[in-house]
């Protein structure tokens, strides 16, 4: 339906520069795969500890945090999780726009 509007998106994110430190962040990780492997590791942990049935917030939540907080003293880990921060802010910011262009929209502006 918007295929082609999507692309066109996704190819000015690709010109952003948080995407392109993200982009680099993630190559450095996914090179080494020891780092590649702990952040895909706690993903998945996290995504299970705090998601569906098996949802078990309270001690888990406290050790996830350590884990993380443990994880992000490896600078290379480090920089990834901040780089998907920053483009993260960006693609916030995109769907502001499109929300208020929505709104601008329906109320006839």
């Amino acid at each position: 339906m918007f295929e082609s509007q999507v692309r066109e998106i996704v190819s000015q994110l690709a010109n952003t520069s948080e995407f392109r430190a993200l982009k680099t962040a993630k190559e450095v990780v996914d090179h080494r795969s020891g780092l590649k492997n702990q952040v895909e590791q706690f993903l998945e942990d996290n995504a299970q500890a705090f998601q569906g049935e098996n949802a078990r917030p309270g001690r888990r939540e406290e050790e996830m945090k350590k884990r993380f907080e443990a994880m992000m003293r490896v600078p290379e880990i480090e920089a990834y999780f901040d780089a998907a921060h920053r483009f993260e802010y960006v693609l916030f910011k995109l769907h502001e726009q499109i929300d208020r262009q929505i709104e601008e929209t329906l109320e006839g502006k």
